[in-house]
């Protein structure tokens, strides 16, 4: 049988994107998402997204702090951490200074 490795994560980005540079350019940033209520009290789930290649530099480029995003790609894992390796990114629009202060 066939393993299915995918997931879908919509939400805010928490910071700017960080480059590394290595044997491909590799780009992390995080997304806060998912605003559950358990036991009268919100909370935010923070995922790690990880990207390569000429996405790793798209993402650089487009994406800052508070930014929306919707990742598709798969569950990974390196010595120390799971994180999502991202295969898509659609960005969200940017919103005005003025609706976010609204």
């Amino acid at each position: 049988m066939n393993n299915l490795n995918s997931i879908l994560v919509e939400g805010t980005l928490m910071n700017d994107p960080v480059t590394t540079n290595t044997e491909q350019t590799r780009t992390a940033f995080n997304l806060y998402s998912v605003h559950y209520e358990k036991g009268g009290q919100f909370s935010d789930i923070t995922v790690p997204i990880k990207t390569t290649g000429r996405l790793a530099e798209v993402c650089a480029d487009y994406l800052k702090a508070g930014r929306g995003v919707r990742v598709v790609g798969r569950l990974a894992q390196n010595n120390t951490e799971l994180y999502v390796h991202a295969e898509h990114v659609e960005f969200k629009p940017e919103r005005d200074r003025k609706e976010q202060t609204t």
